[in-house]
């Protein structure tokens, strides 16, 4: 007895690409909203208060309680002298070069025996 069975119908590729490319936009939209969400909890990280000196290339540096804080380019969260808050970018506080009163927040790193205390957040409101 001999049974023909039916190919199924191929999946086109555009469906599966459309797919693929749905589920990577939810999966980015997520991971935006509980970084942000883990930011909003993460509020009680220690805010300092001190004299930052920074200059035009993007560079700040603070010194506070025996230890220097630093960042380079970009710092991860700021708020602007409005209130808004920013993710990434420079803060408008620290454009320029000089020196000026801000508060900030720090966190320790400790790689290969060497701690550093990179700046991740920024609060130009001062």
């Amino acid at each position: 007895m001999t049974r023909t069975v039916e190919p199924h119908a191929a999946t086109p590729a555009r469906t599966i690409t459309s797919r693929w490319g749905i589920g990577i936009g939810v999966v980015v939209l997520l991971t935006g909203v509980l970084l942000g969400a883990g930011w909003e909890r993460s509020h009680d990280v220690e805010w300092m208060h001190e004299r930052a000196d920074f200059g035009s290339s993007k560079v700040v540096t603070i010194d506070h309680d025996g230890w220097s804080y630093g960042a380079r380019g970009s710092i991860p969260h700021w708020i602007d002298m409005d209130g808004v808050e920013h993710d990434g970018g420079w803060p408008d506080c620290l454009r320029g070069s000089g020196s000026s009163w801000i508060r900030f927040a720090a966190t320790e790193v400790t790689l290969d025996g060497t701690t550093t205390r990179p700046i991740v957040a920024v609060d130009c409101e001062v």
